[in-house]
């Protein structure tokens, strides 16, 4: 019987103590601990006008699970299936269409990319890095554009996360065409890319800036 009663506080153990340790890396993931850094300004956009952005932001639905993904052990948009094949570009389009919204009527770069940091926070993203490609009238891009990237625990979006123990994070690209000419910028995009064999974010590697606030490339001109 003693060993019969060893043998069961084993086995729940063993699935006890790895479900809580995963339940609260998840709860440690979200977004609500992280605020205490977003002093920002955005020239023309002040930090109260930011904050109001913020403030907006943090109350949509995707701050908590299931908003970005209804995955239980990955990122998925099918629970617990595998996810779609076009989960990220949904995804990253949605995302895309919340920032318009947080933005409003102002077509103005600095409201936009104001909006785009209100929204990548509210998820708990942090920015990486920040860069510049040329543009290639040969391939049909006539306008460089500027990549804000952010490094978000995938975690955030499963709260059962398995392969998060190998690939950590999601990488979210903000997108802004320049127009070299005019010197004048305007948002593109959002672009979704989860850690997995194909491609492994490292955050070290990758980071180019020490800045918790985004701004355009100094070389740009601006």
């Amino acid at each position: 019987m003693h060993v019969v009663k060893w043998i069961a506080i084993i086995a729940t153990a063993v699935v006890v103590v790895p479900l809580l340790t995963t339940i609260t890396l998840w709860i440690a993931s979200l977004p609500i601990w992280q605020f205490e850094r977003d002093n920002c300004a955005f020239n023309t956009v002040s930090n109260r006008q930011y904050r109001d952005m913020l403030g907006q932001a943090k109350r949509q639905r995707w701050t908590v699970w299931p908003g970005l993904s209804d995955g239980v052990f990955w990122p998925s948009d099918r629970g617990f299936r595998i996810p779609g094949p076009q989960f990220e570009q949904v995804l990253g389009q949605r995302l895309r269409e919340a920032v318009d919204d947080l933005a409003g009527d102002h077509s103005s770069a600095d409201v936009q990319l104001a909006a785009a940091h209100a929204l990548m926070r509210s998820l708990g993203a942090n920015l990486v890095s920040v860069s510049e490609v040329p543009p290639f009238p040969e391939a049909g891009q006539p306008h460089a554009r500027v990549y804000f990237r952010y490094f978000l625990p995938q975690r955030r979006f499963a709260p059962l996360c398995l392969t998060c123990l190998v690939w950590r994070y999601t990488t979210i690209a903000v997108s802004f065409e320049h127009d070299l000419a005019a010197n004048a910028y305007q948002f593109d995009g959002i672009t979704v890319l989860h850690g997995d064999l194909k491609y492994d974010p490292d955050p070290i590697k990758e980071r180019n800036v020490n800045a918790t606030c985004p701004a355009f490339p100094v070389s740009s001109g601006r």
